[in-house]
């Protein structure tokens, strides 16, 4: 179980950090905890239910 904590904590890091950069560039400016707050707020939820589905094979 711990395993898979890390692993979702660590794709979760690794999909923030993508999004952080993504929007920064198109911004042209570090948005730092701005970007953080806006994947928490339009993406999170969404990378939780894909990354339960994928690893756990639910409906």
């Amino acid at each position: 179980m711990l395993d898979e904590i890390k692993e979702y904590k660590d794709k979760k890091i690794s999909e923030i950090n993508k999004h952080k950069w993504i929007a920064s560039e198109k911004a042209g400016i570090d948005l730092g905890k701005k970007a953080i707050e806006e994947w928490q707020k339009d993406h999170e939820i969404h990378f939780k239910r894909h990354w339960l589905n994928e690893r756990f094979e639910l409906k």
